[in-house]
């Protein structure tokens, strides 16, 4: 199938609730204070008369994971810049275009006086007796005690490398890349199988993607070594886990970090666009299948405490620490390279559900910070990194937020040959310059289901757009003016309209929204909701008593969940805050069956509004509103509720 990306620039987003998040994200990228961030990368490389600040940024910062958020912070300065963001200033006056120059080249100068010069550059803090390398050199010899996650950190710098480069046409950054990629490779072929294994053990990223991928940047650049980049990478290759998962094993996942696992099979399928490697884009496919039918809740989420569980267990693990920001970026990332190569819908339909409700929902909309954690149990409340940088903890999840709402919009269009496919109905603006169409959208879903699309501007040719059938609407039809010479097919996944279009014609997609009833493998008696697009919650309010502890390292969840008066204290500790149970008023009675409610669910739940809904608990004339879980923030909610018929 081979369907093509367009670039950010070609997109440009009109919903005011996604430019309000883009916006927050970007002002917080610009309180960044770069000669931070560039500290420790400039202490590793000898240049302490450069230092120009005090220190590092605190926290997972200012240790052995130090820098990762440099990797982070280069990916969304570069997505910014090609959404139309160049100009755009920070705190400090600089604009981002202008800040992304300086850091590179001060990364440069770094790499380049690095007291070695083999190309390495890390940006973590050692301590006395050790040195920039030596968490590198300690799982080499097979004792990691003492480091955190380094080769983790380095694929998070190397990608940024090569964002910056692909986004911005920065061939110092492909440069620092290129001589980086040197020294893994150099590292990595001295690996024998044993201390290969020992290396794999710890988390390690994507490395396997990122070299992957600068194996085409440098070989499409005439690197004459390109070839080093694609051996590096094999060694990152965890063969008997991808014939584990191609098996269909059993529990196949059980226990494993899910973050340091999704990343892995990102990396396979790279090697199968690098090399043409058919296995291992079944690897992915096989992946991917398991991952969302065996243990995804509703939003798209998966995981507890950072980790997978046993194959579709799922209402024993919800928690106060489900759904991981960093698994749900990542998995759409898989997920829109299957699609770019399958062209099947699957993947269109599980990218909308996560993007609109696990994405959209980890971004506060009044602060414009994200969340590590979003909870699944009811009660809950979603905490979020904090917005004063000398205090924040810089966790791996604040990173990936702050590129998901610098590329907001990349996958609502794809297209092949004369073919433009349609995957997200939100407001937005497509320039297909190389067809000369510009097509306009305007989602309104809340008014019986409309999107209305505008050709702004023309080609002279043929074009044939696919507008996909969204698993959230029992059917969609259109209307258009002018049929003239119009062909049109009724796929089963796809409504296509192809003909010769002019300057104003106009689109009237109306989708008849369905509510949908989801339950869990593990429990008869839960249900969850989603009207049309968006996943409803429960909303239980705010309160004084929405308090965090830690988990893990500095992870911030609730303390207590509280739902209609009732409260539950949660003391778990990491790997350690599942099976916390249910109170009694997360129970909801109804006089039906399970059968009504599923073919059913307007009939218990009533329409308030677009998008809002009243359920009667049971109780006395109790009810609960439920609304789309993405605009909840600073507020309890319940996504998940126990039926008693």
């Amino acid at each position: 199938m081979f369907l093509n990306e367009f670039a950010l620039d070609q997109i440009e987003v009109l919903d005011s609730y996604s430019n309000n998040l883009s916006d927050k994200v970007l002002d917080f990228i610009g309180s960044y204070d770069p000669d931070r961030l560039l500290y420790s990368f400039r202490v590793n490389a000898g240049l302490k008369d450069n230092l120009k600040v005090f220190g590092p940024y605190p926290n997972w910062e200012n240790s052995k994971i130090g820098g990762h958020t440099m990797g982070h912070y280069l990916v969304a300065c570069a997505q910014g810049i090609k959404h139309g963001y160049a100009n755009r200033k920070g705190k400090d006056g600089r604009t981002l275009s202008e800040r992304l120059t300086y850091i590179i080249e001060e990364l440069d100068k770094c790499q380049k006086n690095y007291p070695l010069a083999n190309g390495f550059i890390f940006g973590a803090t050692y301590g006395e007796g050790e040195g920039p390398e030596w968490q590198f050199d300690q799982l080499d010899s097979g004792n990691p005690k003492g480091t955190w996650v380094p080769w983790y950190t380095m694929h998070k710098i190397l990608a940024g490398f090569l964002e910056v480069f692909k986004l911005t046409d920065n061939h110092l950054a492909l440069e620092i890349a290129e001589n980086l990629g040197e020294w893994v490779y150099k590292r990595v072929t001295k690996w024998t199988e044993e201390i290969q294994s020992k290396v794999l053990a710890v988390e390690y990223g994507g490395m396997n993607d990122c070299l992957y991928e600068l194996y085409k940047c440098a070989k499409n650049d005439g690197y004459k070594d390109f070839n080093h980049f694609a051996i590096a990478a094999h060694q990152f290759d965890e063969e008997k886990l991808f014939e584990l998962i191609a098996s269909g094993a059993t529990n196949a996942l059980n226990m494993r970090h899910a973050n340091t696992t999704i990343p892995k099979f990102i990396g396979a399928l790279n090697r199968y666009r690098a090399l043409g490697d058919n296995k291992y884009l079944n690897y992915a496919q096989a992946f991917w299948n398991l991952v969302v039918n065996h243990h995804t809740y509703i939003t798209g989420g998966n995981s507890e405490s950072e980790h997978f569980g046993n194959d579709d267990v799922l209402e024993e693990l919800r928690s106060n620490a489900n759904c991981e920001t960093c698994n749900t970026h990542n998995m759409l990332k898989l997920t829109r390279e299957l699609y770019k190569i399958m062209g099947d819908k699957k993947y269109a339909d599980y990218y909308d559900q996560t993007y609109t409700n696990a994405i959209l929902a980890s971004c506060n909309s009044n602060t414009g910070m994200t969340t590590y954690f979003q909870p699944m149990a009811s009660g809950c409340f979603k905490p979020y990194c904090n917005p004063d940088l000398e205090k924040n903890y810089f966790w791996c999840c604040t990173g990936t937020g702050l590129e998901n709402f610098t590329k907001l919009g990349d996958s609502f269009y794809f297209y092949k040959n004369n073919q433009l496919y349609v995957n997200m109905y939100s407001s937005s603006r497509l320039n297909w310059e190389e067809k000369g169409l510009v097509l306009r959208q305007k989602e309104n879903l809340g008014k019986n289901g409309e999107v209305i699309f505008t050709v702004e501007k023309a080609p002279q040719t043929e074009v044939e757009i696919l507008f996909r059938k969204p698993d959230w609407a029992q059917e969609v039809s259109y209307e258009l003016k002018d049929k003239t010479n119009l062909s049109t097919t009724y796929m089963d996944d796809y409504l296509s309209l192809q003909k010769v279009w002019k300057a104003g014609d106009e689109i009237r997609l109306n989708f008849i929204l369905k509510m949908q009833v989801y339950s869990l493998p593990d429990c008869s008696e839960v249900f969850a909701f989603k009207y049309g697009p968006y996943v409803l919650a429960a909303n239980l309010g705010s309160d004084e008593k929405m308090i965090t502890y830690h988990i893990g390292v500095q992870t911030d969840v609730c303390a207590n969940k509280i739902v209609l008066g009732q409260e539950k204290e949660l003391k778990g500790s990491y790997l350690n805050t599942r099976g916390i149970g249910i109170l009694e008023s997360e129970k909801i009675k109804l006089e039906g069956s399970p059968a009504e409610l599923k073919e059913n669910p307007l009939k218990f739940l009533k329409k308030v509004s677009d998008f809002t809904f009243e359920l009667e608990t049971g109780r006395g004339g109790e009810k609960l509103t439920f609304v789309p879980y993405y605009k909840l923030h600073d507020q309890r909610y319940g996504i998940y509720w126990h039926f008693i018929f």
